[in-house]
């Protein structure tokens, strides 16, 4: 059955959280709420999970690192990555609400199909800073990706604020749809399709 731990999720403006210093590894069917973890968040083949109202940094490596989940549901995060991405969705299907990456050394926002279609839908996405591309699709195999950005989208990065590339033998295709976004670049550009 379901078991709440003490003063989890009880704080959505993501201040006072309960801290977590360590890795955490997510399960199917479970819901992670209302935490702040010092390290990296992560689901290698877990399926159905929430991730919500928490904060995750990251100093050795990407701050949420999701593989292989069919379904998933992130909602009111704030990521820092001092090596790596905010947050790789790697060839996994994902609704995403109210993501804030603060700072990635890599990608803000990375996401990668392989021999599975996959659909990813954002809401409400602010990068502050990204080292490389603030989001970044990869379609790589038979794969195809349906992408969708909505709500207000703020992104700030040196790269690429917006990056999307067919890789080498990919037979899928890209439905990108994206409502009114703002995207800033030091050294790429806005978008490069």
């Amino acid at each position: 059955g379901v078991q709440n731990l003490p003063f989890s999720g009880a704080h959505t403006d993501l201040n006072s959280l309960p801290t977590i210093t360590g890795n955490v590894t997510l399960a199917s069917n479970t819901q992670f709420s209302g935490f702040e973890v010092t390290g990296g968040v992560s689901s290698a083949a877990a399926t159905a999970f929430i991730v919500d109202n928490s904060v995750i940094n990251n100093a050795a490596g990407d701050a949420l690192s999701i593989t292989g989940a069919a379904t998933s549901t992130l909602t009111n995060l704030k990521l820092t990555s001092g090596a790596g991405r905010g947050l790789f969705l790697n060839d996994s299907a994902a609704t995403v609400t109210d993501l804030h990456v603060v700072n990635a050394a890599t990608n803000g926002v990375e996401v990668t199909t392989g021999a599975t279609s996959r659909i990813v839908t954002i809401n409400n996405l602010t990068v502050d800073a990204a080292g490389q591309h603030g989001v970044d699709l990869n379609l790589g195999g038979a794969g195809s990706m349906n992408y969708t950005e909505s709500g207000t989208t703020n992104i700030k990065s040196t790269g690429n604020a917006f990056y999307a590339a067919l890789q080498a033998g990919s037979t899928g295709f890209l439905n990108l749809t994206m409502g009114t976004v703002n995207l800033a670049s030091t050294a790429g550009a806005g978008v490069n399709l």
